[in-house]
């Protein structure tokens, strides 16, 4: 991966990033103090518009996922990882 950031750390916690074939990010994992990870994943329909959102937040054991057109928020949803609603 050339010219792209992959990794930013400081001293209350770390960002990493993952990118698509069109250099769109595509990933994020976040770590915090108490070494929490919390990841953001995107995805984007064939012409680069948003299409999901996903949060997966490891301490709570809990997801969010958000449906969006190009600015308006369609719909949220909230589901345990240990058993899906």
């Amino acid at each position: 991966m050339v010219g792209r950031l992959a990794q930013a750390i400081s001293p209350t916690g770390s960002v990493a990033l993952s990118y698509d074939s069109y250099g769109q990010v595509s990933a994020r994992v976040f770590t915090d103090t108490q070494s929490g990870l919390y990841v953001e994943k995107h995805a984007f329909h064939a012409d680069g518009s948003p299409d999901t959102l996903d949060f997966f937040l490891f301490k709570t054991l809990a997801s969010w996922h958000a449906s969006a057109s190009i600015i308006v928020l369609r719909g949220v949803r909230y589901f345990s990882l240990t058993s899906r609603a």
